[in-house]
């Protein structure tokens, strides 16, 4: 009679387990058909549907302050403090247009279907206002303040073959920034590569030794060599790195750690989101290390393909023929 008892109450265990296990994965299920669009997502954040969402909205759905902040500010591309509608949308639909090809990406820009992009179709799009007009004009090559659909598919596949295209040298880096080929660089010559200011004057301050408002090839050089010693030292040595970066010894890098060693907010954010794999708002030193390894591991691609590519090159140069044939 025991046995029996015992039998049925596992049969009936194994029967609750596997409801459970296949109501979950109903439920998962579910929920992947289930997608909320931007739409619903927007009236979510929009507690008291007055149309627009503010920040104190922004925050009580997100836990961390300042990445709430920050995302915040990006979505808000008037910086009236209250996201709207269209801003909320024209933000998703740019974190989508990284898996969409050049031609999708160029018509869910061109909000009027017009067959072509104005400023404010693409600024609209772009988290930073200097840089997205710095990216119409660069995709507006007859300048007659309108981007063709040509134009867009022209500048999206140069900015392919660059991101493809072998890094360049410090020397060449120099000769790209010496605008006026004098040998030395001037603030202004910094700033045209820069979009901040700030970030400029900072980098400029620490290459320039001897303090007399230039930057020779010399002295450019010698922290190119110097900066790529210390990158190499510390993917070589991330557990030190990850000591250099955790001041208070606590086995934990914290946001406010990584804000000290950043000056750019933007920047420290990205990267702590980056390495914070398990989004607690604190960064192990597992994961620090696991974020170094897959980092290191695409930089060696990168450079592969870039010494293949090299290869390439020369093969196809007359010159390198001519040297064949001989």
């Amino acid at each position: 009679m025991k046995i029996k008892k015992i039998g049925l109450i596992a049969v009936g265990l194994l029967i609750v387990g596997t409801t459970n296990a296949q109501t979950k994965g109903d439920k998962k299920e579910k929920q992947k058909k289930e997608k909320i669009s931007p739409e619903e997502l927007f009236a979510t954040g929009d507690l008291n549907n007055d149309g627009v969402i503010t920040l104190d909205e922004f925050m009580s759905k997100n836990g961390n302050k300042e990445k709430s902040k920050a995302k915040f500010n990006k979505i808000d591309f008037d910086k009236d403090e209250k996201i709207m509608k269209e801003e909320f949308l024209a933000y998703q639909s740019n974190k989508k247009a990284h898996k969409m090809s050049d031609e999708e990406q160029f018509a869910s820009l061109d909000v009027n279907a017009d067959g072509k992009l104005t400023m404010k179709e693409v600024i609209k799009t772009d988290e930073d206002r200097s840089k997205g007009q710095a990216k119409f004009q660069s995709m507006d090559s007859d300048k007659d303040l309108e981007v063709s659909k040509d134009e867009f598919l022209t500048f999206r596949k140069l900015k392919a073959e660059q991101k493809n295209a072998p890094k360049p040298s410090p020397i060449e880096r120099f000769k790209m920034l010496d605008a006026n080929q004098d040998g030395a660089l001037t603030l202004e010559e910094f700033i045209t590569k820069e979009s901040d200011k700030d970030k400029a004057f900072g980098k400029m301050k620490a290459i320039d030794l001897n303090r007399d408002n230039k930057v020779t090839q010399e002295e450019f050089l010698n922290h190119a060599t110097k900066s790529q010693a210390l990158k190499d030292k510390r993917m070589q040595n991330p557990e030190n790195h990850f000591a250099e970066l955790d001041s208070n010894a606590d086995g934990v890098i914290t946001l406010d750690e990584t804000m000290k060693k950043d000056e750019n907010k933007e920047k420290a954010l990205k990267k702590f989101g980056k390495k914070d794999t398990n989004g607690d708002e604190r960064i192990t030193e597992d994961e620090f290390l696991e974020w170094t390894k897959k980092k290191q591991e695409k930089e060696d691609k990168k450079r592969i393909k870039q010494k293949e590519q090299r290869g390439k090159t020369q093969e196809e140069s007359p010159k390198s023929k001519f040297l064949l044939r001989e």
